[in-house]
């Protein structure tokens, strides 16, 4: 377990680098994700401690979207039982912010802020392919003991905690009828630029989950000595500053090894979140969910590409492809606007 250990924090710091890999991405993520759940059948086994308080999830209502001229959107399927295995991708943004109001430390040039206006759309082609919301404690439920999803459930994920979170995902998503997973350390709540406790109440009350990352965010395989404030202690203090249960963790730096996992495990929550590429979840990798990394300039087709599910062969409506994109009548005479592209 040790080695497996070094091996996952080795694979982590190298899908973060800068440096393009001379190996295949792809199969970096998928070998490492067959690691992970060889490695951690036996923690996932564990009964996780009974939380004193109760999380209680129901389906959010599916929002209408007018399409024209006619509506390609496919049409919404009842929720099904699942147990034990799930699929369902797992997409993390770390911001979603278009300057410094957003963000306190934006960067245009970046690749971690994506702009309200890429989110949006990405946020557009989920709904029209018939993809609807669920938070990671429904994931985690369903696995364990069996839930009700739905049949192309996707869970929206955010780590960063800059205030863009509320300012501009939270009412895209509130449009278009979804909730997020927001993560959050203990000392970036009513931060310089983060969340406040008052918007992380209001977005609970919409039906979003928070999470912890932790009371610092440091990277837990680091120094053990602070296992404790950071897992437990991050936990007890979220929920007494928000009012809400905290279930579900997600690893600073996506760095976790058997000691971190079996501290989660132990300590209160369900499950936790890391940076592996896989949309199949099971109890083999419940303390270690794959997620998708979406990042800024991210080409709308390759966001397709990564979902299981890409809306059974219906075309996605032009207003999903060109959102955003100005219409004829609004440009001047002397410029055109862009044409479709195959």
């Amino acid at each position: 377990m040790r080695q497996f250990g070094l091996f996952l924090l080795a694979v982590v710091l190298l899908v973060g680098c800068n440096n393009q890999p001379t190996a295949d991405p792809m199969l970096i993520y998928t070998q490492a994700a067959q690691t992970v759940q060889a490695q951690m059948t036996q923690i996932a086994a564990l009964t996780p401690p009974t939380s004193t308080a109760t999380v209680t999830m129901t389906p959010v209502p599916t929002a209408t979207v007018t399409q024209t001229p006619t509506n390609t959107t496919v049409p919404t399927e009842p929720w099904t039982f699942v147990k034990d295995r799930v699929i369902a991708p797992i997409l993390l943004y770390s911001h979603v912010s278009d300057n410094l109001d957003d963000n306190p430390y934006y960067q245009w040039e970046g690749d971690m802020d994506v702009t309200s206006l890429q989110f949006e759309q990405e946020i557009a082609a989920l709904k029209a392919m018939g993809y609807q919301t669920i938070t990671v404690s429904q994931l985690a439920r369903a696995i364990r003991e069996g839930a009700e999803l739905p049949p192309h459930p996707v869970i929206i994920t955010f780590d960063g905690g800059t205030v863009g979170i509320y300012r501009k995902a939270f009412p895209i998503l509130k449009k278009y009828g979804f909730v997020g997973t927001v993560f959050m350390t203990v000392t970036n709540v009513n931060g310089n630029g983060t969340l406040s406790a008052s918007q992380l109440k209001e977005m609970a009350q919409a039906g979003w989950e928070i999470g912890s990352k932790g009371w610092w965010g440091n990277n837990l395989t680091a120094d053990y000595s602070v296992l404790s404030d950071e897992i437990s202690g991050s936990r007890l203090r979220l929920q007494e500053l928000l009012g809400v249960p905290v279930v579900t963790f997600s690893y600073p730096y996506g760095a976790a090894d058997d000691m971190v996992i079996t501290r989660v495990a132990e300590w209160g929550y369900t499950s936790a979140v890391g940076l592996f590429r896989s949309s199949e979840h099971t109890l083999g990798s419940i303390y270690y969910l794959a997620r998708y990394e979406i990042r800024k300039n991210l080409p709308l087709t390759d966001f397709i590409a990564m979902l299981p599910w890409q809306g059974g062969g219906t075309p996605l409506p032009e207003e999903v492809l060109f959102l955003g994109t100005p219409t004829p009548e609004s440009l001047p005479d002397s410029v055109s606007a862009p044409t479709a592209q195959p």
